[in-house]
């Protein structure tokens, strides 16, 4: 009966205008290599500091990149282009003996970014839910303070471009074959907006602090991505602001 009533309330929720859901605009790195790791009992962020050092010194771009850490160990997610994808492997193998107990897995995958979200949790309600409806399982997901990004499957890729369609509207184009026509193209200069190691001082495009905020763990299996998007719909019936956003895996089917 309570599945029922979240059910309904979605449904309800899919039923009312979609105006707060038009975007603007969304993008795809293709070609990646994502590898979730899991280092169990480990409470000294010095390691992520020396895998991100370690990284650094091989002029590796990690164009996705979430850190967590909790009574039971740290959560760090990466990708690097499937090129460098060898290269970042053989550098987590030499620091993975350190730690007694290491989950890693890897996984060809592409990153999905829709933007604006402007903090609202329907945003990240509705992306779920379109996850939830065509299969398709996000090894990570992050949010910046313009776009929420998710890192799911290569071959999926295309599918995913085709569903958010469904939860979205955009200003820019109308169909998948609108959006297709747009990015002819466009790789190129996504991978250059990446900071450069030519640069001798990166640049920083914002620095933002968000003062007074509660953080919430949230653990579930990785099958019950339309009650997480039930969850963030509810948050946002409430009013509140969605200004801070990781997932990753945490081993198993979590």
């Amino acid at each position: 009966m309570d599945r029922l009533r979240r059910e309904n309330a979605w449904d309800e929720a899919e039923a009312g205008s979609v105006s707060g859901r038009c975007l603007g605009g969304f993008k795809i790195l293709w070609d990646n290599v994502h590898f979730s790791l899991f280092c169990e009992d480990s409470q000294d962020p010095k390691h992520a500091l020396k895998l991100c050092s370690a990284l650094s010194e091989s002029k590796l771009n990690l164009p996705f990149f979430t850190f967590g850490i909790d009574e039971k160990g740290q959560y760090i997610g990466l990708t690097v282009e499937s090129e460098l994808a060898l290269k970042a492997q053989k550098i987590l193998d030499s620091l993975s003996w350190e730690k007694d107990k290491v989950y890693l897995a890897t996984s060809r995958s592409s990153i999905l970014s829709i933007f604006p979200h402007r903090s609202k949790p329907e945003i990240a309600a509705s992306l779920l839910d379109a996850f939830s409806k065509n299969n398709i399982q996000p090894a990570a997901m992050a949010n910046s303070s313009a776009a929420i990004s998710a890192v799911i499957d290569r071959h999926l890729a295309a599918k995913a471009t085709q569903a958010l369609f469904g939860p979205f509207c955009f200003s820019t184009y109308r169909t998948p074959e609108d959006w297709k026509l747009a990015q002819k193209g466009k790789e190129k200069i996504y991978k250059e907006i990446i900071a450069s190691y030519q640069e001798k001082r990166p640049k920083v495009y914002s620095l933002n602090w968000h003062l007074n905020l509660d953080l919430f763990d949230i653990r579930s299996l990785s099958t019950e991505l339309r009650n997480m998007a039930q969850l963030f719909m509810n948050l946002d019936r409430a009013g509140l602001k969605l200004t801070f956003l990781i997932s990753s895996a945490v081993g198993g089917n979590q």
